[in-house]
This record gives C-alpha cells, structure tokens and sequence, in this order.
C-alpha cells in the first residue's frame, strides 16, 4: 500500500463517512490554503490552495462519488494540485 493510499485510509477513517474535509493539521499553511500529507514524508504536509481543493473534491465526486478528494491531488516534488480529470 502506497503511503498516499495509507494516508487516505487514514483521512477517510477519521472522517468517519461524513462530508469530506480537508484534512486538519497545524501546517503553516495560510488561510486559504489545505494542508495535504507531503507524500515524501508523511509526517510534513504541503499547502494546497482551496480552490484546488475544490477542484479535487469535484474531480472525485465524478469519478467516484463519495471518494477521498486526497486521491485527486498530485504531488511533483514540494508541489502539490488537484489531478485525476
């Protein structure tokens, strides 16, 4: 199991099913950005803006309703944004 897949086991765990969330940490993300699990490390995080969030919940949302929006970001090194459409 990747550690992107482990995490968002981890994420959707914690959300018990509800809405999905961003994920909460305390990142030094700015206000309007997500904090997502930096896939290199999996105890940093990297900071996502809303509006990808955004576009991620809504690009899993299509693929597969109720799915992790964690599982339509991509990460490129210290970069990370929504992907999968």
């Amino acid at each position: 199991m990747t550690m992107r897949t482990m995490g968002a086991v981890l994420i959707a765990l914690a959300l018990m099913g509800g809405a999905a969330e961003p994920p909460r940490d305390t990142s030094e993300c700015k206000a309007d950005e997500v904090p997502v699990p930096d896939e290199r490390d999996g105890a940093n995080s990297l900071c996502l803006s809303k509006s990808e969030w955004e576009r991620a919940k809504e690009i899993c949302e299509k693929l597969e309703p109720g799915s992790d929006p964690l599982e339509c970001t991509c990460q490129d090194g210290d970069q990370v944004g929504a992907c999968g459409d």
